[in-house]
């Protein structure tokens, strides 16, 4: 999966954020983070996120917990 044109938040050492912004997807792996637009490959889905705000590696991690 190629995610196109987003703004990118990364968690790299310079904590970068990338207008606009690609992320490359494979499997479960994020494999390639650019401020430069990666070509698609044959027969992978291509999501157009211009205007959106991606966060490659965060995880939601929810905890609700109640006390009896």
């Amino acid at each position: 999966m190629l995610i196109a044109g987003a703004t990118v938040l990364t968690v790299n050492a310079q904590d970068e954020i990338l207008t606009p912004g690609w992320v490359r997807v494979e499997g479960t792996d994020i494999v390639a983070v650019s401020r430069d637009p990666l070509p698609p490959r044959v027969g992978v889905a291509v999501i157009d996120a211009r205007g959106r705000l991606l966060m490659p590696g965060l995880v939601n991690t929810c905890l609700l917990y109640t006390s009896r």
